[in-house]
């Protein structure tokens, strides 16, 4: 359905509904009916007629300070496509049927309402063109079961930035068109088996910054699309055998700053033909398996920053032919292959041996340290490690 068809039926619902949207606009709360207003471009609430309400096509109500809204706030705006709701820091609770009608709407924000903790089941159930769900730096706490499943059109959503700490089965069941998550940044400690299946069209995934300590098998099956999967900064301590065979298409995945994990399994990236970008910095690695990195010949960049490394094996890097940076400082080297980097083009970006803290490395790293030159770059050079 085309925007004028949509709003044409607005119109026609509105006629044949009488005047009940004139819950006229000079009644509704008053942060909605100013913005109606201005968006509407008249002096006063009671110039707003139904004509102008399927006019406005984007509506912002931002650091407004309302402490609920009501149901009918939105009523008539057909034609609506933007809705913006950021930083209410008062708005508690969302009405049952609140965006009932918003039948154009394709972007829809609700950002920084920080005591918004839950939200109703249908919220977003009449909402079928949108694309863009941004509920970013929310106090939510839970999703209900389905909330999301009938936003069959939504390419992008964020949830980052809240208070989760667990995801229903099936919570995106349906989003067969999504192609960016964003779960960053909550209290997730685990991910219910098959949490993302059926996002085949998904490109990225952000994960890092929760509390997960572990990753169920078989966590990222059917993510043929994926390019990027953030997992840094969480409390892994182990990967599953095989957690990563499906995405054949990924270009950059990050597992830095899980302090617990230790090592690897063999073939963990075998599956990742297309990798780019591989961030394992400040992890407690200990020792790599030979050969875990011989299937990523378009790696680019690899961070091993910060590990407990005090050796590695012989040819670690001889497949890795697109390699340009290579992250080792902060590491208890001090028996390397004599050819390790013979021949390679790299840049190998590390610190030296005044900024390195070397107090816990055995003996003997320190004349490895002082023997090697390195490519001293500003910290804002090396690898992210989100």
């Amino acid at each position: 359905m085309t925007a004028c068809n949509r709003a044409a039926l607005a119109a026609l619902t509105l006629c044949l509904s009488g005047p009940a949207w004139a819950l006229a606009v000079c009644e509704r709360t008053p942060q909605v009916r100013d913005a109606i207003t201005r968006a509407a471009s008249v002096s006063s609430c009671q110039d707003v007629d139904a004509a102008a309400l399927l006019r406005i096509r984007t509506l912002h109500i931002s650091a407004a300070a309302i402490p609920a809204l009501n149901a009918g706030d939105f009523d008539g705006l057909g034609s609506l496509e933007v809705l913006s709701l950021i930083a209410n820091r008062r708005l508690h609770t969302l009405p049952d049927g609140i965006f009932d009608g918003l039948a154009s709407l394709q972007v829809l924000s609700l950002i920084a309402n920080h005591r918004l903790a839950e939200l109703p089941t249908r919220i977003f159930d009449g909402l079928a063109s949108l694309r863009h769900l941004d509920l970013r730096g929310n106090g939510l706490t839970k999703l209900p079961v389905g909330v999301f499943n009938r936003l069959t059109s939504l390419e992008t959503l964020r949830l980052d930035g809240n208070r989760l700490n667990a995801l229903p089965a099936g919570i995106f069941e349906g989003l067969r068109s999504l192609r960016w998550l964003r779960l960053d940044d909550n209290d997730l400690t685990v991910l219910p088996a098959g949490a993302f299946d059926g996002l085949t069209s998904l490109l990225w995934l952000y994960l890092q910054g929760n509390r997960l300590t572990a990753l169920p098998a078989g966590t990222f099956n059917g993510l043929a699309s994926l390019r990027e999967l953030r997992l840094g900064h969480n409390r892994l301590t182990a990967l599953p055998a095989g957690i990563f065979d499906s995405l054949a298409s990924l270009e950059v995945l990050s597992l830095a700053a899980n302090h617990g994990l230790t090592a690897l399994p063999d073939g963990i990236f075998d599956a990742l033909v297309s990798l780019q970008r591989l961030n394992l910095n400040r992890n407690s690695l200990t020792a790599l398996p030979a050969g875990v990195f011989d299937r990523l010949t378009r790696l680019e960049l690899l961070g091993l920053h910060s590990n407990g490394l005090t050796a590695l094996p012989a040819g670690s890097f001889d497949a890795l032919a697109s390699l340009r940076r290579l992250a080792l400082g902060g590491n208890c080297l001090h028996d390397l292959p004599a050819d390790l980097f013979d021949g390679r083009g790299f840049d190998i970006v590390g610190l030296n041996e005044q900024e390195d803290d070397l107090s816990l490395c055995p003996q003997g790293a320190r004349s490895f340290w002082r023997g090697w030159r390195f490519i001293l770059l500003p910290a804002q050079a090396d690898e992210s490690d989100a």
